[in-house]
């Protein structure tokens, strides 16, 4: 029992009030930007059905008081002004709006982003109008979360800008890679993608398989090969595991550069958690190579699996496990991994022209 319903039980004066419902007055003031908007919808009610209600109110607010702010003392936005109207007046009704299950309606959304990357949504709704009217009534954050689900790219970066980005990120690529063992790699995984298509479902990815390298493209100082392959699924994990491992080891150069008594059991916390994450690469048979640029040296994070064998088994899970065709929550696709690859010399010269009985002799197969 609260403090209050405690007193109120023993006041006297509760009997009488017994069965009745005692309305306290508030005791916090309405903000100022509240009894504006108030003031403005009261005079100006036709707003309230009107699809972008939020930024002409906001817009009236501002012409009327141009120094009000929220309680906060911030800038007032359409933000601001939309969460007032709903809770004053209830969301607005935009009816039963899709944009997915019209294809004349993705496929205008598709064509205007890809044409002019930094469109803005009121001028997608101008398009999607003349298809029908009903879109009059769609707002801007239902636009953004269409162009986010589907893939789409949308920048204020100009088509040439976007161009020239990517040439650059081409050139790089080509500059950091090792063609010859990228290639031998890339044998060895279309080799394999016949036994791996049986146990990945295929519609969760776009390849069933993919060579990775020890370390990704912002990473490299030098030209790398592709060394081992994994799942998509695995590859993306990796990418995260890395940024994290070198985020750690730059933080554990800054601690040793001024290590002294009071920081030791932050260093000491830190190499707990290159531990953790270096485990879980471990656990999934990854892999990381980092330059140390305090050192001047190479470090490894994580373990690589011994075969492809152990990335098979790894992936099709224990029996009795959930399978392989689930989403990446089960364990099977989750626990996907990729497999060690070619660390002797003699096994790179050979990758190139690796065959499956080949690859089953020097590594164990799928045994």
């Amino acid at each position: 029992m609260s403090r209050l319903a405690h007193l109120l039980r023993r006041s006297p004066k509760n009997r009488y009030n017994k069965g009745q419902t005692i309305n306290y007055p508030s005791t916090r003031k309405v903000s100022n930007l509240t009894n504006a908007i108030t003031n403005f919808v009261n005079n100006n009610t036709n707003v309230l059905a009107l699809p972008n209600r939020g930024t002409i109110v906001k817009d009236a607010v501002l012409a009327a008081n141009p120094n009000i702010v929220t309680r906060k003392g911030t800038n007032i936005t359409t933000k601001n002004v939309d969460k007032t109207l709903n809770k004053e007046y209830g969301k607005l009704d935009r009816g039963n709006i899709s944009i997915a299950n019209n294809p004349n309606a993705v496929a205008l959304i598709e064509k205007m982003v890809s044409r002019q990357p930094s469109v803005k949504s009121t001028e997608i709704i101008e398009e999607l109008t003349k298809i029908d009217p009903i879109y009059a009534n769609v707002s801007n954050e239902a636009i953004t979360t269409h162009i986010n689900r589907s893939g789409l790219i949308r920048t204020n970066k100009t088509p040439q800008e976007i161009l020239d980005k990517r040439n650059l990120k081409t050139k790089i690529q080509s500059e950091l890679d090792d063609p010859i063992v990228s290639a031998g790699i890339e044998n060895l995984r279309s080799n394999m993608v016949p036994y791996f298509s049986k146990i990945l479902d295929k519609s969760q990815m776009k390849n069933v398989l993919e060579g990775a390298h020890p370390a990704q493209l912002v990473n490299r100082v030098q030209p790398e090969g592709k060394t081992f392959i994994t799942t998509p699924f695995r590859n993306s994990v990796q990418n995260r595991l890395e940024n994290e491992a070198k985020r750690l080891m730059e933080q554990k150069n800054a601690i040793v550069s001024n290590l002294n008594d009071g920081n030791m059991h932050v260093l000491s916390y830190v190499n707990n958690q290159i531990k953790n994450v270096s485990d879980q690469m471990s656990r999934l048979g990854l892999e990381s190579k980092l330059m140390n640029e305090a050192t001047g040296q190479f470090n490894y994070f994580g373990n690589l699996y011994p075969n492809v064998s152990t990335l098979y088994k790894s992936v099709k899970g224990p029996p009795g496990g959930i399978g392989p065709s689930v989403t990446e929550k089960g364990f099977g696709f989750a626990q996907g991994g990729l497999v060690s690859l070619l660390k002797d010399k003699s096994l790179r010269r050979m990758a190139k022209n690796l065959i499956p009985k080949q690859f089953s002799i020097l590594q164990g197969g799928l045994s």
